[in-house]
């Protein structure tokens, strides 16, 4: 049987779980960058912070996992706001 994940973490549905990725860019202020998870994607301002932190020194920060259609949902709206972002299948 599988897991079902309840919406406060991100699922809602049952399937594979998917890992939304913030990638560093040259253009976006880290605040900005912050701000657009805590709003777009529920994030809390720490954890947004540490996840935009990340990308900024390593290249790359996890978001969380999320169902793929929460995940998808997310990354077009992360990138509807000029962030780089990615989702693949953990």
């Amino acid at each position: 049987k599988k897991n079902i994940r309840t919406e406060s973490n991100g699922g809602g549905g049952d399937g594979e779980d998917w890992e939304l990725t913030l990638f560093n860019d040259e253009t976006n202020y880290r605040s900005y960058v912050a701000d657009c998870l805590v709003t777009i994607v529920g994030l809390s301002e720490p954890r947004a912070y540490q996840a935009m932190m990340s990308a900024h020194t390593n290249g790359r920060g996890s978001c969380g996992e999320y169902c793929q259609e929460r995940a998808e949902i997310y990354k077009e709206e992360l990138q509807n706001k000029g962030l780089t972002v990615g989702i693949h299948p953990v």
